[in-house]
């Protein structure tokens, strides 16, 4: 085989760009030619294994794929000869911008025009001249597109020339009469015998930190405009298979997803220009942790956030800024790159929640007028009236219907059943209200402070019947869940609001007190039992033969009728066996089975409510020195901290918290998130686990090194640790939570992302090769719980990632003996509550130190 080797198929215009590049540059190469329709090459299956097509460049036995992507390569090695893309960047920039044009646009255009017939294909006919028109207009007078030089964009188009008779004679009319000037550039182009891509969305503020970046380091690139909203092109989806998204930077062909990680990458790739990140591993730990603070509370949720929540977030961003110039001081960096681009959004959020941020934080506003002073962010950052312009046609397209609640909640089930009844979509946002209830929620309900909360187009509605009969209205037309007649609406009304003056108030009392006084709560529930059957009587409902409000309002508390029997020793069924026999008909219906919760979950709950964590720290622990760690026994995020500890060989103090009493010192050293795990290091805190873990190894940098040295395969691991926080555990919250289908389908969610995990793992004895790092101390804490996954979800983790099985054996046994860990076994006693935060995820199991006593558990699950 010689040294450049093209696999092509004859008549492909792809191909033909390729062999026109080699002919420009006078290289010389093997021509193969591939047999498309029939049976490919095991050579072309093997060199583009995710496509299957051609053309395919094969350089030093190096393959290169994708047409405009081969010329560019063939541009970049064979550069002093006949150069093809231009010098100056916004010439480039152009260029491949018309180059992906012709394929997005002319090339999709042209194939239905043979394609299609009748009407379809007269309208791709108006498309396409139109396309012609755009084109003849782009090239105007000069001789070829890129001017006096026959280039990238001339080269992506010439072959097309060749099908201008085909879609001339399928599609009934002239190209010539269309575009003269470019068939009369055809004609000359006949007489002739890579790079950096950042795909991208105009107003995304996660692009524009890539972009930013990029214009600090003085780096060329060529941008890609996605269409998130509407269909996103094949080559994100193949560049991010993960999330989806954008950004993604493709360097050298490959690609980098997440903005804070593609930032870094830019960073440590060229690190001679405008260092973005500080040298100290302290300040670097504190960089990564305000722009993850930024990334945590402004994106996402941030955008719609309470309006004192986002004062309070713009407070702490001023007072981390102080009197600085940027973030990090004199220097523009890391932190800037990361809160900049929401500058455009500060128009936004005053104009819909009716203040103004300059009175709130005149430094930060002061600020961001200072760096709008930098080229590189005012020729990135969007008009801020067009950001406002365009969240306004976000909001009619997805509108916005969102339920806060809490799993157990019988008020938050009344509501989730009627929207089910309604088939009304609507977001749902779990509320840790036994700990931590969002600042939403405050604002939302700040006269109850309790769930469920319905908002709707941005309202809020409080207490659950009253959202029930607001869901019924707005949605009048299907499925009415009170009757039409006043009286009988009256009724409705009377018996619901009775479910909650006697039977939620007298079912509290049955768990809540013993003795004497359990024992007359008892007599009087089932004297509320006998009323509600003798209303119920011989209907199918208690409307009748329609499922409706008072079905709703008593059917959540079905889930509670093993508690209540648990408790006070006595058989509904036998107090009330038409109610019960009712119960069973409503769990027959699809929006009250995949609503309500396992009775025995619900029985569970009862622990967390009985009881009181309590515990004082003395205001002298405050005073640190050394290496300290604040963390919770079985927190997986702290674990991580441990294990990278244990892997330096750092000795530190390790000290216990209370979740439920969190010591001064926590609420000193996290007073942003008030969450563990904590690492203080001579005094100075860091949060946040991954933060941590990278602080530790930049802080001990001569001892197991855990990030790998290399910024491709360093940014490689960032983003898989990010993926384990936020797809792992989200995912498998889930299997723990729902049930039926729902639960299904998250086991489904799962074993997909376990085995995308398994991919990037492949037989590598670690996710780092043969050294245990990064990506491995991320996930590794998950191991225990795959006995609480199979048991629930009812699947087999062996079965489904037996890679993944063996990596996680190979870790457990190899790397992590000396790290307090958790007995899987036990991983089913403790209720669900923790499952929303990084501070105590898990709160499900029990933490012992590996030895052999434990070993059938580490067996049961490795």
């Amino acid at each position: 085989m010689k040294p450049v080797v093209l696999l092509g198929f004859w008549g492909s215009p792809f191909g033909q760009r390729c062999k026109i590049a080699l002919a420009e540059k006078g290289v010389e190469y093997e021509y193969r030619e591939e047999n498309i329709w029939g049976n490919k090459s095991p050579l072309l299956l093997e060199s583009n294994p995710v496509y299957k097509k051609i053309p395919v460049l094969i350089h030093d036995g190096k393959p290169v794929c994708e047409s405009r992507i081969i010329i560019q390569y063939i541009d970049e090695v064979w550069p002093h000869r006949a150069p093809l893309l231009p010098a100056d960047p916004y010439a480039r920039a152009q260029a491949r911008f018309w180059a992906d044009f012709v394929d997005k646009k002319f090339h999709d255009c042209g194939t239905r025009l043979w394609q299609l017939n009748g009407d379809a294909q007269a309208a791709a006919k108006e498309e396409l001249i139109e396309n012609l028109e755009l084109l003849e207009g782009e090239l105007g007078d000069k001789k070829y597109f890129g001017g006096d030089a026959f280039g990238f964009v001339d080269i992506a188009l010439v072959p097309f020339v060749s099908w201008f008779y085909t879609f001339e004679n399928c599609a009934g009319f002239s190209i010539e009469e269309t575009a003269p000037k470019v068939v009369a550039w055809g004609k000359r182009c006949m007489e002739r015998e890579s790079a950096a891509v950042l795909l991208d969305f105009w107003v995304s503020p996660f692009g524009q930190r890539c972009r930013i970046a990029l214009a600090e380091k003085g780096v060329e690139y060529e941008y890609r405009e996605e269409n998130v909203v509407g269909h996103k092109s094949p080559l994100l989806l193949e560049s991010n298979p993960v999330y989806k998204k954008v950004p993604v930077f493709i360097h050298d062909g490959k690609p980098l997803c997440e903005s804070l990680i593609i930032v870094q990458y830019i960073d440590e790739v060229w690190p001679h220009r405008a260092p973005l990140l500080p040298a100290d591993p302290y300040a670097r730990a504190q960089a990564r942790f305000w722009a993850d603070f930024i990334d945590k509370k402004l994106k996402g949720e941030g955008h719609a956030a309470a309006k004192e929540e986002f004062i309070g977030i713009l407070k702490l961003l001023e007072g981390e800024l102080g009197d600085k110039k940027y973030f990090a001081g004199d220097a523009f960096g890391f932190v800037d790159i990361a809160l900049v681009p929401f500058v455009s959004w500060f128009y936004t959020y005053e104009t819909c929640a009716g203040f103004s941020v300059e009175e709130v934080a005149p430094k930060l506003v002061a600020w961001g007028k200072r760096c709008m002073e930098r080229e590189s962010v005012a020729k990135t950052l969007s008009d801020p009236h067009k950001v406002y312009e365009f969240v306004g046609a976000l909001k009619k397209i997805y509108g916005g219907v969102v339920l806060l609640g809490f799993w157990v909640s019988p008020f938050g089930q009344r509501c989730r059943i009627a929207l089910a009844e309604k088939g009304v979509e609507y977001e749902y946002r779990e509320e840790n209200v036994l700990w931590d209830k969002s600042p939403q929620l405050l604002e939302s309900n700040p006269v109850y402070k309790k769930v469920p909360v319905f908002i709707h187009d941005g309202k809020p509605v409080c207490e659950s019947l009253i959202i029930v009969q607001y869901i019924d209205e707005v949605w009048a037309d299907c499925a009415p869940l009170l009757p039409a007649d006043p009286y009988a609406r009256a009724q409705a009304r009377f018996w619901a609001d009775f479910v909650d003056k006697k039977f939620l108030e007298c079912g509290t009392k049955l768990w809540k007190l013993k003795g004497e006084g359990q024992a007359a709560a008892k007599e009087e529930f089932i004297g509320i039992l006998k009323l509600l059957e003798g209303e119920l009587g011989d209907k199918k409902y208690f409307g009748g033969d329609a499922f409706g409000f008072v079905d709703i309002a008593l059917v959540p508390f079905v889930s509670w009728f093993y508690t209540y029997e648990t408790c006070a020793g006595f058989s509904i069924e036998e107090a009330a066996p038409k109610l019960v026999a009712w119960g069973k008909r409503c769990m027959e219906r699809e929006s009250v089975a995949k609503t309500l919760s396992d009775p025995h979950k619900a029985y569970e709950i009862l622990g967390v409510l009985k009881k009181r964590l309590g515990r004082d720290r003395a205001m002298a622990d405050l005073e640190t020195k050394g290496v300290v760690l604040l963390d919770f026994w079985v927190s997986p995020f702290g674990q991580r901290c441990r294990i990278a500890l244990a892997e330096k060989g750092v000795e530190y103090e390790y000290r216990e918290e209370n979740l439920g009493d969190k010591s001064p010192l926590l609420l000193k050293s996290n007073p942003v998130h008030k969450k563990i795990p904590v690492l203080i290091h001579d005094g100075k805190p860091v949060c946040e686990s991954l933060i941590i873990v990278q602080y530790i190894d930049e802080a001990w940098p001569d001892r197991a090194p855990l990030l790998p040295a290399e910024p491709y395969a360093r940014a490689q691991a960032r983003f898989w640790a990010d993926f384990v926080d936020k797809k792992v555990f989200d995912s498998a919250k889930n299997l723990l939570m729902l049930k039926g289908e729902a639960q299904e389908a998250a086991k489904e969610e799962f074993i997909e992302i376990l085995r995308l995990l398994e991919g990037e793992l492949g037989d590598k004895k670690y996710f780092g090769g043969d050294a245990f790092g990064f990506v491995d101390i991320a996930l590794v804490p998950l191991t225990t719980w795959f006995y609480s996954f199979e048991t629930y979800a009812g699947f087999s983790v062996e079965e489904a990632v037996p890679s993944w099985w063996r990596g996680a054996s190979g870790a457990w046994r190899g790397q992590v003996s000396p790290t307090p860990f958790t007995t899987p076994s036990k991983s089913m006693s403790m209720p669900r509550r923790y499952l929303d935060s990084e501070e105590s995820l898990h709160l499900r199991i029990v933490v012992v130190e590996p030895n052999p006593r434990c070993r059938s558990h580490i067996t049961a699950i490795l």
